[in-house]
């Protein structure tokens, strides 16, 4: 598994700290809103090599 670590803890390690504090905040009813955050990260590191080799690539 190729993981970019640079890029990864890049997105993951604000995402993280935006989820919890969503988590803590949020009210019950509200809390599994806190998932988008961490999702939407993976979907940007996801895109964001798929560009990167892309361009690598031409």
């Amino acid at each position: 598994m190729n993981i970019d670590r640079k890029k990864y803890l890049i997105l993951m390690l604000p995402a993280l700290i935006i989820a919890t504090t969503l988590f803590i905040y949020l009210p019950t009813d509200k809390k599994g809103f806190s998932t988008f955050v961490i999702l939407a990260a993976w979907v940007i590191y996801y895109s964001w090599l798929y560009i990167k080799k892309r361009e690598t690539t031409k």
